[in-house]
């Protein structure tokens, strides 16, 4: 049975390799990839690892889908070992066999995208192994595992800060405020601190612009209360994991506080710990902002291993079955949309259909229209696909052309280099530049009237693009 379980997580593996080769970059990917050329200490709306990381692959193996996502599945399967390993001893000896099936869902949906997610679950999941080691089993030196892990994670994804949240929950639930006398924790956090300076040394540079998009821009972004808000993002959690698998997590997690609370056994308060930071803060920010289920997965992650450990002590032993269902469920449709490729692509609406058909269309319509043209985007979104997809994978541009803020890409545009220069620029329907003629001919000597090239998935109608012919770029 435990050969059986290994060779279906191999073949995830495997899966999501061949996905890799198939499907085209969503234009998250895109621009992360694009990122990874204009390296950099720190960027404006993400710290750099995802940057980092896309560099050193599209080094090894070019400006390819698979360079773009190999780090991503090897992420996935370090984040799989590493929580492995935490629940393997702490659980049941005769119950191990299962645990691959249990943990597999984590594993399919980490390594679907190079996105920040997946180096911050693997440094999460690293930074929940050398934790347990350090806090509960009392071993000195994971200290410094725990620091490196915490660090790196900070350099994935600004959310990892709430892993200190769970070291000062834990602090407060088990008691341990004798931590802050060792000299092994302060290394712990310097080591962390030192792993972050080039956030920091980047946004000392740039008027601190990161931080304070994440902080002050974020809270501006902030609408009244709503529980519509609220009620989208429960309702997202329990259809994606499923009801059961939801409600499981909850379960463990209720029981965990419980049970920790009236025994010795730190193991369970662990994880309750470093998975309540990420439920009640963004829980509570749902209530004013539109709250994305990835945001949630480290609080998952520790949720799941806690129920599986709750399994074999006999403590959840009625959901044993209910939540190996669930995860057989949960993998089923994952295996057959990781093979069925033209379904993980046909949907309407989808944001993986049209980019090559841009990337030719706006081609063709630079070499019929002769001369040294310059491609531009409406959105990062655009401007990555079409940097990525462009023969050449030439430099592109986006909001800043025509004075509108644009993310990174602000860092990015220099206004002397293209005055007078010709542009295709590309406006994509679902992000619509109202009055777009308009709008372009207050930048440009003169704009010609659009081609556009439409987008279908299967049956179903996916997009627009509008590209505009635009002269003698005037500047802002």
């Amino acid at each position: 049975m435990n050969r059986a379980l290994w060779f279906l997580v191999a073949g995830l593996f495997l899966g999501r390799l061949v996905m890799a080769l198939v499907l085209p970059l969503t234009p998250q990917e895109a621009y992360y990839w694009n990122y990874s050329r204009h390296l950099a200490l720190s960027y404006f709306d993400h710290p750099p690892l995802t940057a980092w990381t896309i560099y050193l692959f599209t080094l090894l193996f070019g400006h390819t889908e698979l360079a773009v996502r190999l780090p991503a599945l090897l992420y996935s399967a370090g984040s799989f070992f590493f929580l492995y390993a935490l629940v393997r001893k702490l659980a049941e000896p005769r119950l191990k066999e299962f645990l691959p099936l249990l943990l597999a869902p984590f594993f399919v949906i980490g390594g679907s995208q190079m996105l920040p997610d997946s180096p911050l679950l693997f440094f999460f999941s690293m930074a929940l192994y050398t934790g347990h080691r350090a806090m509960v089993e009392g071993n000195k030196k994971a200290w410094y595992g725990f620091g490196a892990a915490a660090g790196m994670a900070l350099l994935s994804k600004y959310s990892a800060v709430l892993i200190f949240a769970g070291l000062g929950m834990f602090m407060l639930l088990t008691k341990t405020w004798y931590f802050l006398r060792s000299r092994n924790f302060w290394l712990s956090i310097l080591i962390s601190g030192l792993i972050f300076l080039p956030v920091i040394i980047w946004n000392a540079q740039n008027h601190w612009m990161s931080f304070l998009f994440q902080s002050t821009r974020r809270a501006g972004e902030l609408s009244g209360f709503s529980l519509y808000n609220f009620g989208r993002y429960l309702l997202t959690q329990i259809l994606i994991l499923t009801p059961v698998l939801w409600l499981v997590n909850w379960r463990a997690l209720w029981i965990g506080l419980r049970e920790g609370l009236k025994g010795p056994n730190r193991s369970d308060l662990f994880l309750v710990a470093f998975a309540l930071p990420f439920f009640l803060f963004f829980t509570l920010l749902s209530f004013f902002y539109w709250v994305k289920l990835n945001w949630l997965w480290p609080g998952y992650l520790c949720a799941t291993a806690l129920a599986i450990i709750l399994f074999f002590h006999g403590k959840m032993r009625f959901w044993f079955k209910t939540n190996l269902t669930s995860s057989i469920a949960f993998l089923v449709p994952s295996v057959f949309l990781l093979f069925y490729q033209p379904l993980a692509i046909n949907w309407p609406g989808n944001s993986l259909a049209g980019w090559r058909e841009l990337a030719n269309k706006v081609d063709e319509m630079k070499n019929r229209s002769g001369g040294d043209w310059l491609a531009a985007g409406y959105e990062y979104k655009t401007a990555s696909e079409l940097a990525f997809y462009l023969p050449g994978h030439p430099e592109t541009y986006s909001n800043p052309l025509i004075d509108q803020p644009g993310l990174q890409y602000d860092f990015w545009f220099n206004e002397q280099k293209v005055l007078g220069r010709n542009f295709m620029f590309v406006v994509d329907r679902r992000d619509w530049l109202n009055d777009a003629p308009e709008v372009l001919a207050g930048f440009f000597s003169r704009v010609d009237q659009p081609d556009s090239i439409i987008i279908k998935s299967g049956r179903g109608y996916v997009t627009t693009f509008y590209i505009y012919p635009c002269y003698g770029y005037k500047g802002r």
